[in-house]
């Protein structure tokens, strides 16, 4: 008899802690990829507008060409400054993540929301010659849902005509930075170390 209770007791406790604690899943909802909204197209090239003015760069060419990213749902994110190209000019990098995987298909070995960078060269004409898609300059990146419990926290310098690219992410007990330093030379860029390493800092 004292069996038969205590099995009741246990079997209603269960059902009562599953009650409290079940959310039912929010209905889903299908993502539009539609990319030809003009409210949409103008409100991203508003955000590249704002961009551009915070990092004080004018270049009528570099605003078409990121436009033309932001209405192809990509989130456009300017990173740093710096002369690549030893012309004694700034040159620029950004990089662009895929809003909606809308753009899956280029990233085949992501996980996740695919980053790739974006590199604005000068030329003596005061236009800029634009590098994007090589794999140098994405298939270093990691995906952008590929950090552990946050993205990875991207950083880009310029020294000497050479981009560093650093990525930090994990978990508690197992940060890692990843990157590469490529060198831009006589038209080419060219990776001349790779970093892969266990991270010491406190996050």
């Amino acid at each position: 008899m004292k069996n038969t209770i205590l099995g009741v007791v246990i079997v209603a406790s269960l059902i009562a802690f599953g009650i409290y604690f079940y959310h039912p899943m929010p209905a889903q909802t299908e993502i539009t990829t539609e990319a030809s909204s003009t409210s949409v197209v103008a409100e991203s090239k508003e955000a590249v507008k704002d961009i551009l003015q915070r990092a004080g760069i004018t270049a009528t060419d570099i605003q078409a060409e990121l436009d033309t990213y932001a209405a192809e749902n990509w989130d456009i994110n300017f990173l740093t400054d710096g002369d690549i190209n030893g012309d004694g000019k700034d040159d620029y990098v950004f990089y662009i993540e895929d809003k909606n995987n809308v753009h899956k298909s280029e990233f085949p070995d992501d996980t996740g929301r695919g980053r790739k960078l974006i590199m604005f060269l000068s030329k003596s004409d005061e236009s800029y010659t634009i590098f994007t898609g090589a794999d140098l300059l994405y298939k270093n990146l990691e995906c952008g849902d590929c950090g552990g419990v946050n993205d990875p926290m991207l950083n880009v310098s310029i020294s000497s005509s050479t981009l560093s690219i650093r990525e930090r992410g994990g978990s508690p007990g197992a940060w890692w930075i990843l990157g590469a330093d490529i060198l831009y030379q006589d038209g080419k860029w060219i990776k001349i170390k790779e970093v892969n390493e266990e991270d010491t800092g406190t996050y």
